[in-house]
């Protein structure tokens, strides 16, 4: 069982808009999965690993100055973009097995935390 509060603020220097967002889960699951990843510009699957029973909660982090990252959750497509220096946080479906992530035009490194549900 474990605690997690993911926090999320927007600030818009255009508009002047600053929207914040918290919350914070109790887990069933207290197992984790961290990793940094080279990402190639063809495609390289991330296999969760089997100690996560139920994916959850994943932030993935592109390392890279420069270059974008792709991911999705099935081979050849890609509806997430996460842009250099940036990230994303999003809650897996408990099935989800797999993710599968495209650099677009040179290797980025990026480091994938998933928590189990």
């Amino acid at each position: 069982m474990a605690t997690l509060t993911q926090t999320l603020t927007i600030s818009d220097s255009t508009t002047g808009l600053r929207d914040s967002v918290s919350k914070t889960v109790t887990t069933a699951g207290a197992n984790v999965s961290y990793a940094a990843q080279s990402i190639a510009t063809s495609e390289a699957e991330y296999t969760i690993p089997a100690v996560i029973g139920n994916a959850g909660a994943c932030k993935i982090v592109n390392l890279d100055a420069t270059n974008y990252v792709e991911v999705g959750f099935s081979t050849g497509a890609y509806p997430i973009k996460v842009l250099a220096g940036t990230f994303c946080l999003l809650q897996l479906a408990p099935a989800t097995g797999s993710l599968f992530l495209k650099a677009n035009s040179s290797a980025c490194v990026v480091s994938i935390y998933i928590h189990e549900v």
